[in-house]
């Protein structure tokens, strides 16, 4: 009875995950019933967040992301297409390949998004820890973590 609903045999649960793909894929979108309200936390509150989640790091990962710059906006850019909320993003070169950054490119980045965030909390009190989440997970790309290895750390 493995990947199927315990209280009915006939339904399996691969085939009704794959049919909900398919069908937020023919929307466009998903439905995040749990969201929290954007005007609850402005912008200046949510950058707090980001303050405090940094300074809540370890001093090894402050010093190692120091030369980082850490961004919050509202949004995602507008040519941002990919699949998916994005929460947060890397821009730049990973610190195992630092000897690979071109003379004169830009500094990296982390960019955090507050209205993704907030369509994915269930809480205020929630929002916090979705910032660390994501805030922890661009830092592993900062460190040249993958999205896989992300995934099985946690951080994801």
């Amino acid at each position: 009875m493995s990947g199927r609903y315990p209280h009915n045999s006939k339904i399996n649960v691969r085939q009704e995950w794959e049919r909900a793909a398919r069908r937020r894929r023919a929307t466009g979108r998903r439905k995040y019933t749990r969201a929290v309200d954007a005007d609850a936390i402005d912008l200046d509150e949510f950058e707090g967040m980001v303050t405090q989640a940094l300074e809540d790091l370890p001093d090894w990962v402050q010093e190692a992301v120091a030369g980082i710059a850490i961004m919050v906006d509202d949004e995602p850019p507008a040519d941002w297409h990919g699949r998916g909320l994005l929460l947060g993003q890397f821009h730049g070169v990973a610190r195992t390949r630092i000897g690979s950054r071109v003379p004169g490119s830009l500094p990296d980045r982390i960019e955090l998004y507050r209205v993704p965030i907030l369509k994915v909390s269930r809480t205020a009190d929630d929002v916090a820890a979705r910032v660390r989440k994501v805030l922890g997970h661009e830092i592993g790309h900062a460190f040249g973590i993958a999205e896989t290895r992300l995934r099985e750390l946690g951080w994801y």
